[in-house]
């Protein structure tokens, strides 16, 4: 009889000890989804790039036709010198954020010279640069769309794996 309780008692222990538990793997075909959304999010955001860069183009062309008399004009001229060197030493999720305040200071100064100059060249660059606006605009829309539906992935299987961080949307106007 002692000998079944202390059998008995030996099974139970084995069978209600705590184990630790392995960490559950991603199923194969959730992994892909994260893959596949995570790379649509990053094209998404290298078109976003492009149009920037287009920007970015114009914006010195600008700089040369706009007399520096005005403190607004100059104090946002190096207000966006500034970010863009944050820009250039700035981790991928930090460049987001930068980029996005970076096209509202470009919103800014374009807003207040195209109130204060009736200039033919100044007048045609800027609506080159409104149409990158536009552009970036489009783009920063598509890219957010990507992001949404890679956070949604990541955050569902939030529990299950810790390889996928959430991707930061692009505020700017």
């Amino acid at each position: 009889v002692f000998g079944s309780v202390v059998i008995i008692a030996l099974i139970l222990v084995f069978v209600l000890w705590p184990r630790e538990e392995k960490p559950k793997e991603l199923d194969t075909s959730v992994k892909f989804e994260l893959i596949e959304a995570e790379e649509d999010a990053n094209a998404k955001w290298a078109q976003v790039e492009n149009v920037i860069a287009r920007r970015d183009n114009l914006i010195p062309q600008l700089f040369e036709l706009v007399k520096d008399d005005n403190e607004e004009i100059s104090k946002l001229k190096e207000e966006i010198n500034t970010l863009k060197i944050k820009i250039a030493n700035s981790e991928e999720n930090n460049i987001i954020e930068l980029q996005a305040e970076l096209q509202e200071k470009y919103a800014q100064l374009t807003g207040i010279i195209s109130k204060n100059n009736n200039d033919e060249n100044i007048s045609t660059l800027m609506i080159q640069i409104e149409g990158s606006y536009n552009r970036i605009s489009v783009e920063a829309k598509r890219y957010n769309e990507a992001v949404r539906n890679y956070n949604t992935l990541v955050r569902k299987y939030a529990s299950e794996t810790d390889e996928y961080a959430t991707k930061p949307y692009f505020q700017g106007n």
